[in-house]
């Protein structure tokens, strides 16, 4: 079985938690910020009962596409540690796209939902 990863843009969707996730079984890494100052409690408590699975991203400056570059450099680094891998990003920015239609042409499974719900299976 591939790992599975759901890299959350937390500045452009902000699920309230993951319950949609439950009986999965996706590394989930939320995606901060510098000047978010709150995430709900549901999401926090979600993410923490993940344990080893769950983390938090802060960025640390500003900047156009700051976070959306952070997270394009956790897709290269994890992908290159595992090519099994799976990605999945959750964002309504559509700015992800060419670099995940890129990392397909490569042979990795790379996705971008604006929802957690369309991870649910069919």
């Amino acid at each position: 079985m591939n790992t599975k990863y759901v890299l959350i843009d937390h500045e452009n969707v902000q699920p309230k938690d993951l319950a949609l996730l439950n009986g999965q079984l996706p590394h989930v890494i939320v995606f901060l910020g510098a000047n978010q100052k709150s995430v709900s409690t549901d999401l926090t408590m979600a993410l923490q009962a993940r344990g080893a699975n769950g983390q938090y991203v802060k960025i640390s400056s500003n900047g156009r596409n700051a976070l959306d570059s952070h997270i394009a450099f956790y897709l290269g680094e994890l992908s290159a540690k595992d090519r099994s891998a799976s990605f999945h990003v959750i964002s309504k920015d559509g700015g992800y796209d060419p670099l995940l239609h890129h990392l397909r042409s490569r042979g990795i499974d790379a996705q971008r939902s604006e929802t957690l719900a369309s991870l649910l299976p069919v």
